[in-house]
């Protein structure tokens, strides 16, 4: 994907470890790109349910406060919610629309896509919602994420992640929030490796062997078909921004 072969000028790099590196890249004062890149010998229930499970982010997520899923409306696409509370600042919160993606015919691998739909009414329109933020917190505004998991061998995953977020805090010098975004970027990605690899006896295990949510089915028969399912979107796709431009056939189309 075009994402992951963004050009490496500018970009901090942090080796977390032999397999796994992630780079940070800060932009229009404000805005951080994030890029990770590495292998990971895991479960990938596991590894999904640390991403799927937003009810849980604060229990792992520095500095989340609060999550809750808002609306399940697909069988891999949900819309969810999180407050982050920030030490001397205010604190950011934000809506957010995710889907799983099949990507296993075409190039072996399973898209997590997510992006903030915080004031997008024609988001809001689409999928019947009305959703409200306070006005004593600054909007997190997540442009995209983007994680691509791919299988390697048993029981062993690719996997690389492509962020943009605007965090709308132009008054810190570019260098210190590029600091602060590899450090904390690194610690989120340590733990959520971490806590991947050790849910036995937790909520996330529980959720993903009580079988309720259509999501884990979903993901069970795509792994269990991996090549042999014809790649496509599960969930409504997601209308337009208000300011998008519309695409022509010479633009690749987003996720």
């Amino acid at each position: 994907m075009k994402y992951f072969t963004e050009p490496i000028e500018g970009w901090r790099l942090n080796k977390i470890n032999d397999r796994n590196t992630l780079s940070t890249k800060v932009i229009n004062k404000s805005e951080v790109l994030l890029k990770y890149d590495g292998e990971v010998e895991i479960d990938i229930s596991n590894l999904c349910s640390m991403i799927y499970e937003v009810s849980l982010f604060k229990d792992w997520v520095p500095f989340c406060g609060d999550s809750k899923d808002i609306k399940v409306v697909g069988p891999a696409a949900k819309v969810a919610w999180l407050k982050f509370d920030l030490p001397f600042i205010s604190d950011r919160e934000g809506y957010f629309y995710g889907q799983g993606i099949d990507r296993m015919n075409s190039h072996g691998s399973i898209i997590i896509y997510c992006e903030g739909i915080t004031g997008n009414k024609a988001v809001e329109k689409r999928l019947n919602l009305n959703l409200t933020k306070s006005a004593k917190t600054v909007e997190l505004d997540l442009k995209f994420l983007v994680v691509e998991i791919k299988l390697k061998g048993p029981g062993l995953y690719e996997v690389k992640a492509f962020g943009h977020l605007d965090i709308k805090m132009s008054f810190i010098p570019e260098f210190v929030l590029g600091f602060f975004s590899k450090k904390i970027g690194t610690f989120l990605m340590e733990k959520l490796i971490k806590h991947a690899n050790n849910i036995k006896g937790s909520e996330w295990e529980k959720r993903i062997k009580a079988n309720t949510d259509s999501f884990y089915p979903w993901l069970r028969e795509k792994v269990a078909g991996w090549g042999k399912l014809t790649s496509g979107h599960f969930g409504p796709e997601l209308p337009p921004r208000p300011n998008d431009q519309p695409e022509t056939s010479s633009k690749p189309k987003q996720p």
